[in-house]
């Protein structure tokens, strides 16, 4: 096991290996790497959490695809094959990209070549400029020619002056106001916004206007018999004017909600992954407080019934072993699947005695689940391991003594 391999010399780069792993996940902005000297230029062989969100694309979907499969038509007879658009090690640039809902959504690009091995790689950053894009459009239409291309944005737009009167409404569709339009110019933000969303909107218009930059917030409001999301883009727009640009955002939200639940959940057993279990390990590392204990847990001739009764029993097997160890654990211990049949559990503020405890209910849980079902049994070595409140904490030594005991346990009762 990966997990294990952290002797004292290695510690240190695995802690930030896992950082960066944080970092890349996380990031506001999408991460892209694609490969520029293969077969296929551009195939994508990472994409981050947040570039799947912007295009509404699986990671598994991204894997497949190149960087051409996601550029508008437009944006194609812009670019030229990779390598050549890039001059030197950095530039950026903007592209339409094409959901995979089909819309057009412009990005700027920051991008990076790395020469890896034999390999050479387009690192991009980036960055959906489509409200700052409106607001530009916006401040440059000023004149009645150019009224309907506004009145032909999708996103609704408030003009207010300084002091929260509100000067001009064009909104993208009444759906997206809680008043007509004509009820609402001319009056103050008091007598039209709620509480909270009054209370956000003059704190980012005072800093709007003190910092002359580009405010960005969201709030949640129910609207048409449903709670949605809503981002603000606020801008000073003239001496003592600032327009305000409100975007529907609440499915791009539950996409990137169901993707962070996707980034660190076993799909099939519902728990933590080894991604969530390793980020915990690196956290109560960093916190160092004892106790804390480690438990592995390992399933013990899953193979045979995978080629004996198929992948399906198997599966139903995982399902029930997860089952049975989440409900043997304490409220605030941590469970996930980090293996084809291994589970880890993290016992912050966890010592022997409730190792030993939850040791004993797993066992119990699994011997009444043999009772009811003869003909599907489930059998699991376990192994633990803890450091108390005087000793300092080493969660790769505790796990690595925890998968130790747990291999011992299987050789001593024959379940290899």
């Amino acid at each position: 096991m990966s997990l294990l391999n952290s002797s004292p010399t290695t510690r240190e780069m695995a802690l930030y290996k896992d950082l960066y792993k944080t970092i890349f996940e996380y990031s506001n902005d999408g991460i892209l790497v694609c490969l520029l000297n293969d077969a296929v230029p551009g195939m994508y062989i990472e994409v981050n959490a947040k570039m799947c969100c912007m295009l509404g694309y699986t990671k598994a979907e991204m894997l497949k695809m190149a960087f051409y499969d996601v550029v508008s038509e437009d944006a194609l007879q812009k670019i030229a094959p990779f390598g050549t658009t890039i001059n030197g090690r950095q530039t950026c640039f903007t592209l339409n990209f094409k959901t995979k809902g089909g819309q057009i959504l412009p990005l700027e690009i920051t991008a990076h070549i790395l020469a890896v091995s034999s390999q050479q790689l387009l690192v991009g950053f980036a960055r959906d400029i489509s409200c700052r894009k409106a607001a530009e459009s916006a401040d440059q239409l000023g004149g009645m020619d150019n009224q309907a291309l506004i009145e032909a944005l999708p996103d609704t737009m408030f003009r207010l002056s300084q002091d929260g009167i509100i000067l001009e409404v064009r909104a993208g569709s009444d759906e997206n106001v809680l008043k007509p339009t004509g009820e609402v110019v001319g009056k103050h933000i008091n007598e039209v916004l709620p509480r909270r969303i009054l209370e956000l909107t003059r704190y980012y218009m005072e800093r709007a206007f003190r910092t002359k930059s580009l405010q960005t917030y969201d709030y949640e409001l129910p609207l048409g018999g449903c709670s949605r999301v809503w981002e603000v883009r606020l801008g000073v727009s003239g001496p003592a004017e600032v327009l305000a640009i409100v975007r529907d955002i609440t499915e791009s939200k539950e996409r990137e909600k169901r993707l962070k639940y996707l980034s660190l959940h076993d799909s099939l057993t519902g728990i933590y992954n080894r991604t969530y279990i390793e980020q915990e390990m690196f956290r109560i590392q960093q916190e160092g407080k004892g106790p804390v204990g480690v438990m592995m847990c390992d399933i013990d001739r899953l193979k045979l019934v995978n080629d004996t009764l198929g992948h399906s029993s198997g599966d139903n097997l995982l399902v029930v072993a997860a089952n049975i160890i989440k409900k043997a654990v304490r409220k605030g211990d941590i469970v996930g699947r980090i293996g084809g049949d291994e589970f880890a559990i993290l016992l912050p503020r966890g010592d022997l005695a409730a190792a030993q405890s939850i040791y004993r209910r797993i066992q119990e849980a699994a011997a009444r689940h043999n009772d009811r079902n003869p003909e599907f049994t489930i059998s699991m070595s376990v192994g633990y391991a803890a450091c108390s409140c005087s000793e300092s904490v080493c969660i790769a030594d505790l796990l690595r003594a925890a998968d130790f005991n747990m291999y011992q346990e299987k050789m001593l009762r024959g379940r290899m």
